[in-house]
Formats: C-alpha cells, structure tokens, sequence
C-alpha cells in the first residue's frame, strides 16, 4: 500500500500526529510516559515541524520532528535541519517507508528551506540497529545527552544524503 508524506499544518493532522505518537511513545523509549511525549511534541509545534506518511485509507502510519538551527562550526555560520524523532508503525518497519519518509523530508527541506545545508540525525546510543542505519547515509558527530540518555548524533550535506537514497530508493 502506497504512504503519502506531509507536514502538520491543521489543527487535525497534529491531532493525528499526536496520537499516533502518544500511542507509539514506548517504541522510542520503554522510560517515555504520556507527559514526556506531550512536552516533545509541544516543542515541535511551537519552534519546530512535525511530518507524518499516511497510507492509502488515511491512517497514519509514520511521524518525525525536526528543528531548523545554526551550526556554529567554521565561518560563516551553516544551517542544518535537525531530525531528532521518528516513529514507524511496526508493521512498516524493514519497508521502504521510513528511506522514502526521509526523502520527503530531504526534498521538503531544500525546496523550503534552501538555506540549510545540513541534515542532523539523533538516536539513543543503545541502539545499535538505528546508530548502524544512519551511518549508511551520514557521519558520526558525537554524543549529545538527551532526555531519555545518551544519544548519537549523525550528520551530512544535503546532496550526500539525496545521492545515496536515490541510490537506495528511486522515486
């Protein structure tokens, strides 16, 4: 079945963001109650974006935030897109749904954004499978300390990270 990606612009998408996410809180930590993903996505909503795919009968079927920032490193000062979320229904893990999610989100940002440069990935440090993921299409940065523990941070230009999903994943 065909996923359709966009960003939350209504009221009713965050509404369906919200709770496809609520329900999924578990899958991105065991420690993540109802509060902790509330405050997450309020964040989202007010200084950030939250984009979503929806499968052929509407129903949500994966979500990421992301947050534009300046990277302070050499002169002058870069722009990057950081994507620190993203949950996949477990159905559609091992698909193709989250390469093309973040084709979608490679293409939104350049054609909306075309001031960011870089694109930043997070994942909790203790897995292993989304840490090795990442390093497919982006660089180890480091690690930063999140609200649930350490995380991994990945990072690559723009074209880089196009060049090799469309490798991967041909539109």
């Amino acid at each position: 079945m065909t996923v359709t990606f966009q960003r939350c612009v209504e009221d009713n998408d965050y509404a369906k963001v919200s709770l496809f996410m609520v329900e999924r809180r578990r899958d991105l930590h065991p420690s993540l109650c109802t509060v902790d993903m509330v405050t997450l996505l309020y964040g989202y909503m007010a200084d950030g974006q939250l984009h979503y795919g929806v499968n052929g009968d509407g129903q949500v079927v994966g979500a990421s935030g992301l947050y534009f920032e300046e990277l302070e490193k050499g002169a002058p000062a870069r722009s990057s897109a950081l994507l620190d979320i993203c949950i996949v229904d477990k159905e559609r893990r091992g698909s193709r749904v989250f390469a093309r999610g973040l084709q979608y989100m490679i293409e939104h940002i350049s054609e909306h954004h075309p001031e960011v440069e870089v694109v930043r990935l997070c994942a909790l440090s203790d897995n292993p499978y989304l840490c090795k993921l990442y390093a497919k299409f982006a660089r180890f940065e480091g690690t930063r300390e999140g609200s649930v523990g350490q995380e991994s941070v990945f990072s690559a230009e723009i074209p880089h990270i196009r060049y090799i999903l469309n490798r991967l994943n041909p539109l």
